[in-house]
């Protein structure tokens, strides 16, 4: 019989980076014009590893991605990819904080993929954060 286990890095809080994205600056300024802010995903990746956040857009609306990482990851890309392949607003920004931001207009409904790339010499820990608002309204509406 054999058992399997696996070691997680001491030093890795997911808990804490989740806490770091809902009080983050960027957060409270997307809050500020209106974005319905709310946590999506939360976990840990190694060395070159990607995670992919499905998230469900309207068309006419505007959405924004926050992806904060810890201490012990060292650099991190955001990508939001829409359905018909194209890049959307990449940030992939090296080393310039421990937040990376993305925001997109949808001219279709559907789906729009995330991806978080990760460079690390342990395990990092990450939160992605979606916000939501619209419909958009050029009129001088309430979503400018």
């Amino acid at each position: 019989m054999m058992f399997g286990w696996t070691c997680v890095s001491a030093h890795a809080d997911q808990a804490a980076v989740e806490d770091a994205a809902s009080t983050s600056p960027e957060a409270m300024k997307l809050s500020a014009k209106g974005y319905e802010i709310a946590p999506v995903a939360a976990g840990l990746l190694g060395n070159g590893q990607v995670f992919e956040v499905m998230i469900p857009v309207q068309s006419g609306h505007d959405y924004a991605v926050l992806v904060v990482k810890d201490a012990y990851a060292i650099d991190m890309s955001l990508y939001v990819v829409s359905e018909s392949g194209s890049i959307l607003n990449p940030d992939y920004r090296s080393g310039v904080s421990s937040r990376q931001a993305a925001q997109i207009r949808c001219d279709c409904s559907g789906e729009a993929r995330t991806y978080v790339t990760m460079e690390t010499n342990e395990l990092g820990g990450y939160a992605v954060l979606v916000g939501q608002r619209g419909p958009y309204q050029p009129s001088g509406g309430p979503n400018p």
